[in-house]
């Protein structure tokens, strides 16, 4: 495989583990050959161990991981030492112990009511010899980096998560091949060792879904899995079992008691001991210009409650703990081999993720713990804000580069129910133009989702759309909610209260007079918007409107004292009068607020084209074009282009600059 799998060179992983570990006095190694000229051999297989876990304890369990956790730092001091990675890691790991010891004394006195809190330390290498042995005489594909010194194949996935959130998807590791790729190259070796098919390898089966996820990605790809061998498995996989795949494990937990209420899944935790230590490793994160990193399982840089199962009231106190544990270690390191740790000494995935929080290249590991110290509230609510963020937005598969075109006011007049029919034709050539480019057009505007998919499809937009100002957005068939209004119940019955004081009758639901064509005048009545999800419009005449500008505010400050809210007055809006409520505390900066999370969430660059204040959109990634400007001083100099021409015409000159600009050489 061509992907980086860790900072270690294959000679390192080779002196670290040394030569074939032997079962039955029989070399564990890949064997082809035998396979292909001579009977195949059922190897025996090793019994599986039991590991009972006591009532009202919760057990931690974990394994002593010097070679991996040093790997980074070893390969990086040998190349300013005359001594070898594997002298460096044999001088380091008493150091290690004694911070992975302290680590699992921290977790072991953790005090959270009746339930008591334990670590097992795992005999790792018996487990990894029992279960090179239930894999023998397969060909073997291994989700676990470590496994790749034996291995027949590894295959390179990880479960994606946020720093400060849940899982988000299963993915390639950083420096790997594409998930794809990988699995022709798997093809290819399998036709090349002439076998149908596979072992699957892991070294922890926890709650199987991983292993679920990698059968059915193999599956699609033609690949057939005859049986899965773990180390230590703790939940079951009724969705395995179905499909007739034996999964196989040298450990299984279970409750010492049967009357035990838990679940196996909430009485225990698999954490490795090198994910709290600073620059060795960590979980796969998606950052905020959607490159990849690795976070360490510490408060501020991850949500240790949920990476580790600390209890969340103890999660401050225990990273506290452990980053003084991590300066601990580096001190004594530096002591031990006068050499400093620093950052770009850590594993190259930990590097771009300390880098990306602001981290000096060059810094010591004992100051980046000092300095996370230091910085903690800072380095915490970026990373819950960005968290927040990816999962909301990441169910969208949002496209790389979008372009997004304002309705209202610059595609459509106020008041009209469509754009000219040669012009509509021309619009269609733009998007189009623009699109093969790479660029996906959609539409950003202050209207519900369902008339502007209609419209985005009906002109060829292939882009996500951004509805309700930003609120509530969708792409390739998934849509989301990027910032909820929970009080939508709590504003229509305020609306309601008012117009029956008023003797205003309510009529039924409507689309403004854009989707709908003629709206019969308002006598005495008003509607709600048909179809918003994150928002309130409310339409009645002019008059009406006034009375809900000067009285509503202040009603529903009354109703929701917690809840921020934005509002839109316009008593003439084409043949109506229009009030509209968001969440948020600012109309204007709805659309800025939904692009900046679309930018943190991985798209590489935005554009906007509209006509007003709200459309003038800015950020590192982001471009905005208004047209209709009339008087250049207003534009806020933030704004790329600009154009006085208004409406349709202007976003077609401004679509043609945007091109322009890509296509120069």
């Amino acid at each position: 495989m061509n992907g980086v799998q860790t900072s270690r060179s294959l000679a390192t992983k080779q002196a670290l583990h040394g030569p074939p570990r032997y079962v039955d006095e029989k070399p564990v190694t890949s064997n082809h050959l035998d396979r292909r000229c001579a009977p195949r051999v059922v190897p025996r297989i090793v019994p599986e161990r039991r590991i009972q876990i006591g009532p009202k304890t919760f057990l931690f369990v974990t394994a002593l991981d010097a070679d991996r956790a040093l790997a980074p730092f070893a390969e990086s001091f040998a190349a300013r030492s005359s001594s070898s990675p594997i002298e460096i890691i044999e001088q380091l790991t008493p150091l290690y112990h004694k911070f992975a010891h302290s680590v699992f004394a921290t977790l072991g006195n953790l005090s959270n009511g009746a339930q008591q809190f334990k670590v097992t330390v795992m005999p790792e290498s018996q487990i990894h010899a029992e279960l090179r042995q239930n894999a023998r005489g397969h060909f073997t594909v291994s989700l676990n980096v470590g496994d790749q010194d034996w291995c027949d194949f590894n295959l390179e996935l990880s479960r994606l998560q946020t720093t400060h959130g849940s899982k988000l998807e299963m993915t390639a590791r950083p420096g790997a091949q594409q998930v794809w790729q990988q699995l022709i190259e798997l093809r290819r070796k399998m036709a090349e060792q002439g076998v149908t098919k596979i072992c699957l390898v892991d070294d922890h089966a926890f709650s199987c879904g991983t292993l679920e996820r990698a059968v059915e990605t193999l599956s699609s790809a033609g690949i057939e899995v005859e049986k899965i061998v773990t180390g230590t498995q703790v939940g079951a996989s009724p969705a395995l079992a179905s499909k007739g795949i034996p999964l196989i494990s040298s450990a299984r937990f279970e409750h010492a008691s049967k009357n035990d209420p838990r679940t196996i899944l909430d009485s225990l935790d698999l954490v490795e001991a090198r994910y709290f230590l600073l620059g060795a490793t960590g979980g796969v994160v998606k950052l905020q210009d959607g490159s990849l990193g690795r976070v360490p399982y510490l408060l501020p840089f991850a949500e240790v409650s949920k990476k580790a199962s600390i209890p969340e009231n103890l999660a401050k106190e225990f990273s506290e703990k452990v980053l003084e544990l991590n300066i601990r270690f580096f001190n004594e390191l530096e002591q031990k081999l006068k050499i400093v740790a620093r950052l770009e000494d850590s594993h190259p995935d930990v590097v771009t993720l300390l880098r990306s929080q602001g981290f000096a290249p060059g810094l010591s590991m004992a100051d980046i713990a000092c300095e996370a110290q230091q910085r903690y509230s800072e380095i915490l609510s970026s990373g819950r804000r960005l968290s927040t963020n990816q999962n909301c937005v990441q169910r969208l598969n949002l496209p790389d580069e979008c372009m997004f075109l304002d309705l209202n006011g610059t595609l459509i007049a106020p008041g009209e129910s469509g754009i000219p029919g040669i012009l509509e034709r021309e619009l269609i050539n733009s998007i189009r133009e623009v699109q093969k480019l790479g660029i996906s057009v959609g539409l950003c505007s202050d209207s519900p989702l369902d008339p502007l998919m209609k419209l985005a499809s009906k002109w060829g937009m292939h882009g996500p759309i951004l509805a309700e100002n930003g609120n509530y957005a969708s792409s390739n068939g998934a849509e989301a909610v990027l910032l909820p209004m929970p009080v939508i119940d709590q504003v229509k019955g305020a609306i309601r209260t008012l117009a029956k004081k008023l003797n205003y009758q309510e009529r039924e639901e409507m689309y403004a007079v854009d989707f709908c064509g003629d709206v019969s005048p308002f006598a005495r009545t008003f509607a709600f918007g048909r179809g918003r999800k994150a928002s309130v419009s409310c339409f009645s005449d002019s008059a009406f409107i006034e009375e809900l500008r000067n009285l509503l505010p202040a009603k529903l400050l009354e109703l929701s004292e917690k809840s921020e809210l934005a509002f839109d007055f316009n008593p003439k809006a084409g043949p109506y009068g229009v009030a509209i409520i968001h969440p948020g505390n600012n109309v204007l900066c709805g659309k800025q607020r939904a692009l900046n999370m679309l930018s943190d969430s991985g798209v590489r660059k935005l554009w906007m084209i509209g006509d007003g204040p709200a459309d003038a959109v800015t950020g590192p990634d982001i471009e905005s074009f208004l047209v209709g400007q009339g008087d250049a001083k207003t534009v806020p100099s933030s704004v790329t282009g600009v154009t006085q021409l208004p409406g349709v015409v202007g976003a077609l000159e401004m679509m043609q600059e945007i091109v322009r600009r890509r296509t120069l050489p």
